[in-house]
């Protein structure tokens, strides 16, 4: 029996050191940090197999120091292994056994804060970094870590602690504060946020996605002179910046200044002629203007770019039916009903251009099949004065009792 023991602590002694070996020459044995490596088929194999018939000779040796006890790195190592073939809830479980032992260690707790930020598993990635800074509370790269992840999870409120911490260590920190900016307008306190962002300012004047953010909290409180002002001073560092002319040109479109808003919506056009939202807006501004045959260039463009562009199309043809050329518009409305042809919008636009072609029994058909996809356009027939004067009372209640 003596003998028999003897035997196996030889053997448990044999397999760590094969082990080991592995690990060095597979690059998995560090200081207790991941390490991202390439690992063969023979050698994932051969790691298997020895940690396999390692565990069963341990077993029948109670008495034996496990190697957690004597060569916690092998654990590591591990740990690595099941990190570089993606099975991290087992890398996980290994570096748990290791932090029953050391449960205050910083690089373990370290890792397994990666590792279950990697699964998605964010509150207890939260828990480990927690842990660290109960011993390093002036760790900024873990306290921006855990502010990020309190953001993930819409915890505003331990996010701006998190971020206060940071400010306390280091007042001027511009990552903290404009993230604290950030932070502030996803919780709608504007002015707050402003007042952060012209922090971030004042130390870097030229912080553009500072000064872009100080612009949407300023637009959020329709200030848009101001959020206009903001848009202009990105341009000057940024020329070709189009979201901020994009965002200059809708606080232009807020207060009723349509020209100028055409103005930028060129400028966007002339960086980069495929924005098509900035082209659609143009459009609808010109329409506003009633410059109706250059707002149906916009749409056309648009359709050139994106055929398959329903709103467009739709917005087009709304258009012309304003201008009374309702054969094109019904060809608009038909292009859409090709691609939806239970398009509800379009089928009573254009049963409406089809009435005021003086086309009623077409207009009819149209309206009783657009009743049985949906019943709701009851209230538009009913209330449209031209349905009425044109169908007569008797046969809108016969419709609206379809």
């Amino acid at each position: 029996m003596h003998k028999e023991i003897e035997k196996n602590r030889i053997q448990v002694s044999l397999v760590e050191k094969i082990i080991e070996k592995t690990f060095v020459r597979s690059g998995l044995l560090t200081d207790f940090k991941l390490n991202k490596t390439t690992i063969s088929e023979p050698i994932r194999n051969k790691i298997t197999s020895s940690f396999f018939l390692y565990e069963k000779l341990i077993q029948s040796l109670p008495k034996h120091k496990s190697v957690i006890d004597t060569k916690p790195y092998i654990v590591f190592g591990i740990v690595n292994f099941f990190y570089n073939i993606e099975e991290h809830e087992k890398a996980i479980s290994y570096l748990n056994i290791l932090l029953k032992k050391y449960p205050k260690s910083y690089k373990i707790n370290l890792c397994k804060g990666f590792l279950c930020e990697t699964i998605g598993r964010t509150h207890d990635a939260i828990n480990c970094y927690d842990m660290i800074l109960q011993n390093k509370k002036d760790d900024i790269d873990l306290l921006f870590r855990k502010a990020e992840l309190l953001s993930l999870v819409k915890q505003h409120n331990s996010t701006l602690n998190c971020l206060d911490q940071i400010l306390k260590i280091e007042p001027e920190n511009i990552r903290a504060l404009y993230n604290k900016g950030i932070v502030l307008s996803e919780t709608s306190q504007y002015e707050k946020a402003i007042s952060y962002h012209d922090r971030v300012i004042k130390i870097n004047p030229k912080h553009i996605q500072a000064i872009y953010n100080k612009g949407l909290a300023l637009e959020s409180l329709h200030r848009y002179d101001e959020a206009i002002e903001c848009y202009d001073m990105i341009s000057q560092l940024e020329s070709r910046f189009v979201t901020s002319l994009y965002k200059k040109s809708i606080c232009l479109m807020n207060m009723d200044r349509l020209e100028q808003a055409i103005q930028c919506y060129n400028e966007i056009i002339k960086i980069n002629p495929k924005h098509i939202q900035a082209i659609y807006n143009k459009g609808l501004a010109l329409e506003s203007l009633h410059r109706y045959d250059e707002a149906i260039e916009c749409y056309d463009m648009i359709t050139c770019i994106e055929p398959k562009y329903g709103e467009t199309i739709f917005r087009k043809g709304r258009l012309l039916s304003t201008i009374g050329n309702y054969d094109k518009a019904i060809e608009c409305y038909d292009m859409i009903l090709q691609m939806e042809p239970n398009n509800t919008n379009a089928l009573y636009y254009k049963s409406y251009s089809l009435l005021r072609q003086g086309k009623k029994e077409e207009s009819l058909r149209l309206i009783e099949h657009m009743l049985t996809i949906d019943k709701r356009y009851k209230r538009h027939i009913t209330n449209n004065n031209d349905f009425l004067n044109a169908i007569g009372t008797d046969e809108i209640s016969r419709i609206a009792n379809y």
